[in-house]
């Protein structure tokens, strides 16, 4: 796995600005001892080292959230690009268990690929497609026994969720 780039960009603005907070520091140290001396000319007043202080945290505070804004939008168009984004579609087949109101149960059959051949309760939602020859049916038309076929989305995030029920005659 490669370093995060914006680690060193931001460890290299820290170093920046307490280069310049040291130097800063320094000239107004300079400055202040010669008008002490009184060998100094008295040039414009300089800001007190804590006020310059504020205003370099204040700048390193918005190049942080300029440069995070920046950063996220790269890494998630670069995220895009790579097919991390991508919904996976998965289907199997199933003899159904149980079926309740808004749930169903199924047993995954032995041809299909080893991560669906265990039992499955699916949470069902309102508006899912439930089909038998391509013709909408009811959840309700679905009985213990039949054999279905499940379609599964899953998207970014990994949340996998059915799509659609096909009710399989057996012939």
């Amino acid at each position: 796995m490669q370093f995060p780039a914006f680690f060193l960009i931001i460890a290299g603005m820290v170093i920046l600005l307490i280069a310049i907070g040291v130097v800063y520091y320094r000239i107004y140290k300079r400055k202040i001892n010669l008008a002490l001396t009184g060998s100094g000319t008295q040039g414009k007043p300089m800001p007190a080292p804590f006020n310059m202080a504020a205003l370099l945290i204040i700048v390193f505070l918005l190049f942080a959230v300029l440069m995070s804004f920046v950063l996220g939008f790269r890494m998630g168009y670069h995220a895009l690009d790579n097919d991390e984004g991508q919904i996976d579609i998965h289907a199997f087949y199933a003899e159904v268990k149980e079926v309740g109101t808004e749930t169903i149960t199924v047993k995954g059959l032995q041809l299909n690929d080893a991560d669906y051949r265990s039992e499955f309760t699916f949470q069902l939602y309102e508006g899912l497609m439930i089909e038998r020859h391509n013709q909408p049916i009811s959840l309700s038309d679905i009985d213990k026994g039949d054999l279905v076929s499940i379609v599964l989305l899953t998207d970014i995030s990994g949340v996998e969720d059915v799509f659609k029920i096909q009710l399989i005659d057996e012939e």
